[in-house]
Formats: C-alpha cells, structure tokens, sequence
C-alpha cells in the first residue's frame, strides 16, 4: 500500500500514530516509518528489526503487528478522506444529533445544512445526492417529534426522485458509451422508461438532467449532428456551474464523438474539439496532468498547425505532468514540435541523448529520430543508425513478438523508401500500394506523404 500513498497521505499518518489523542503503540509508527523508508527493499528481517532490533523474529506477532498496522492506517486514511469532504462532516454531526435527541443543536444543524445546499450553485449528482441526505435526516427528526404537524415527505421524495433518476440517466450514457468502444453490452433496467419519465416530468428542466440528455441522445443517434451541437451548447453555457467531476465526465463524451468524427475525416471538427480541450483547460486547474490528455491537446495543436500555442501549452502545463514521466514527456513533445516545425537538429540534440527505461517511450522516439535523419537527407547516418535501432528490437525481451514485428517492417519500409525513388514507376506503384494495405504499419500516413512526389 504504501507505493500508493502520497506523501501528504504519509504525512497525515505520522500524525496520526505520534497523535496523543489517538494514543497508538509506538510499534505501528515504527513499522510504518520502516516500511516508507525501505519500500526497495521491504523484506520482514528488516522490518522486523526497525520495531524490534534486539528481539528474534516472531512470526506469528509480526503478522499481528503488521495487521493492527494496516488497520490503523486505514483508518486514519477513511479519517482523513471524511474531513476534506464537508457535506460528510455535516452529515455524520447531523445524524449524531438526530440519533442522541439532540434537538437544539439538529434543528440549527439542519436548517444551516439545507439553506447552505439550496444556496451552491453548483450542479452535480453529489450535491443532488447531499440534498436527499439532509431532506430524509430531517424527516426521521420529524418522524420521532410527537407535536410534528407535518412531515417533510414531499420534499424528501422529490430529493430521491432529482439523484435517482439522474444517476440512472448517467448509468445509461455509461452503458451506451461502453457498448461502443469495447463492445460490450451491460443492459440497465426501465431504460425506456426513465428516459420517457424525465422527458415528460419537471425532471427535464434541471439543468444537468437535460445536459445528461442531450448526452444521451448524442450516444443513441450519433448520425444527427444536431446532438452534439445541442449538447455542446448546454455545457458551454453552464460550464462555470457545473462541478469539476460532472463536467470531466460531460466533455469526455463530446471528445470522444470529434475524435470519431475526425477519424471519418469530417475534418471540421478539428476545431469543434480543439475549443472543447480550451474549455477544458479553462475550467479544470489540475495539480497533476494525465500524461495521455498531455499528449492528445498538444497532437492536435500539431496537427492544426498552432505551433505557437503548442509551444505555450508545453511551458504551461509540462510543470504539471507526473514527476517520473515529466521530462520524457516533455521532451519528445518538444522534439515533435521541432520536427513539425523543420528544425531537424534540435529534434536530434533534444533525442538523440536521452533514454528512457520505458520501452514505449523509446520506440516513438526511435522513430521520430528516423524520419528526422531520412528528412535531412542523411541516409549513411539513417542507415546506421536504424541498425542500432534494429538491435534494440532484436535484443530487448520486455516487447512480445507482434511490437517487434511492427517496428521491424517500419524499419523494411524505411529501407525500401529510400531506395525506391531510384526504381522503375511500376515499382514505385507498387511500394505505395504495399504501404496502403500493410496493416499496423507506424507512421503509414507519413509514408504516404512521401511517396506522393515519388
């Protein structure tokens, strides 16, 4: 587990077992200091002696020691996660309240809960569902008071109604969604008649419940355009209100129709995807960026030919990717933008220098390098050096036989690319024909472009 841990979750921890509130066993904070200290080469001998140095190992109470451990550092770690969430803080003193009688305090609990939540003006199924909570803890407050005159049952029921029927309606956009990119089918009860019900009912004015259905129709009939014009239009015009989470949920599904758009070459939704990774970028201030959305903004960038942007983008948000990938990523995206922009020899010094213990990494590298050198028009350092890059395939166990077999015919048609401007047009023909037809072929769009002149 302790792989997995931040360093504030660590932190937090150390606190926790020095804390004398909570009075652990000196013993758990040894082992778990131990444990963090020598996560390389975490073996029971060591452990063992880091809380015990003049004791010989006792398996049986080192099991126990290393259980009572794990369990007091989930629940720290359960402590902690309840305390960066207010509406949990509300909901655990509320109902602390409700189930000690402590009427005064409920009832001034409560009301401030309510009219905090009816306040926030922002839309997602969390709030939605915190808004239930308050409603059924005030209606079993009710319930016990004798004198109670009326009890809260309508604005309960509504409350259930708003979550219920909007997280149904995301589950539906999830199966759909999922049905479409793996394939598989994970039918949801009364599809039909949820979708009818909040098309009918007042349900379909809420803001997010219709965002969800313009989704949804987008997902059902991606043929009508319409859909996602409507759907980008609802998210555009509330994306301020919308919380974080709901609204990276909500674009992924308009990213991923551009991205099948342009695969159908529609190329006009280069920009309709380039103004959704804008808003993005605009909205969610990540600490930590994903390295694949890293890659995906700046390709586009790319591919549209706004080298400045991309070039800001890289300054911007590479501070932002996770520290082991930061520099490799940076740099093959800065040597894409060299290439991109005909500066072959900065590709090569940002390149040719670094490794990586990733193997992916250095294949696209590898690549990039080789078109770089065939762009130059260097072919005696191009031949040499795809041989190294041959012996790097041929000698390196981590890739399975078919990524080898891939970049090795991206090698044999590096090879024939070369030399095939010196042949006859019907052997030209045929290369550009064996490229069109060769399947996973890296790069087959550059290949093509360069035999357009052949």
């Amino acid at each position: 587990m302790s792989a997995h841990l931040s360093e504030k979750d660590k932190e937090n921890i150390a606190v926790y077992f020095q804390s004398p509130v909570f009075a652990q066993k000196k013993s758990y904070y040894k082992l778990f200091e131990s444990v963090v200290q020598h996560k390389d080469n975490c073996n029971k001998a060591v452990l063992w002696n880091s809380v015990y140095p003049k004791q010989k190992l006792d398996e049986q109470k080192f099991r126990k020691l290393c259980f009572e451990t794990l369990q007091q550092v989930e629940y720290c770690l359960s402590i902690n996660h309840i305390l960066q969430d207010d509406q949990k803080i509300q909901q655990h003193l509320i109902q602390y309240y409700l189930e000690y009688e402590i009427a005064d305090f409920f009832k001034t609990k409560i009301d401030k809960a309510r009219k905090i939540n009816s306040a926030n003006e922002k839309y997602g199924a969390d709030n939605y569902l915190h808004q239930y909570h308050l409603e059924h803890l005030h209606f079993l407050y009710l319930q016990k008071r004798e004198n109670a005159q009326t009890l809260n049952i309508a604005e309960s029921s509504n409350a259930l109604d708003k979550f219920y029927f909007l997280q149904k309606l995301k589950y539906i956009c999830n199966t759909i969604n999922y049905k479409a990119i793996l394939g598989k089918t994970e039918p949801i009860s009364f599809e039909e008649e949820i979708i009818l019900f909040i098309e009918r009912s007042a349900l379909g004015n809420d803001v997010l419940m219709s965002i969800y259905l313009a989704i949804y129709y987008l997902l059902k009939t991606p043929e009508t355009e319409e859909n996602f014009f409507n759907g980008r239009s609802l998210v555009i015009s509330h994306a301020d209100r919308l919380e974080n989470s709901e609204f990276s949920d909500i674009i992924q599904y308009l990213i991923n129709y551009c991205i099948k758009k342009i695969n159908q070459s529609a190329d006009e939704y280069l920009d309709h995807l380039f103004d959704i990774y804008t808003l993005y970028l605009k909205k969610i201030r990540e600490k930590v960026f994903s390295p694949i959305r890293f890659k995906n903004i700046f390709l586009l960038a790319l591919k549209m030919k706004k080298y400045e942007w991309a070039e800001k983008f890289i300054e911007e948000y590479g501070g932002k990717l996770p520290s082991e990938q930061r520099e490799t990523t940076i740099a093959y995206n800065k040597a894409r933008l060299f290439y991109d922009t005909k500066q072959y020899d900065k590709v090569l010094d940002t390149l040719l220098n670094l490794y990586h213990d990733e193997v992916q990494f250095n294949l696209i590298s590898k690549v990039l390098i080789v078109k770089t050198f065939y762009e130059k028009n260097e072919i005696q350092f191009l031949e040499n050096y795809m041989l190294s890059f041959k012996a790097y395939i041929l000698r390196n166990k981590e890739m399975n036989l078919q990524n080898k077999n891939i970049h090795l015919n991206f090698l044999k048609m590096m090879n024939k690319l070369i030399r095939v401007e010196y042949q006859s047009k019907n052997e030209i023909e045929k290369f550009k024909t064996r490229i069109e037809t060769f399947p996973n072929l890296p790069d087959k769009n550059w290949f093509l472009e360069k035999t357009k002149d052949l």
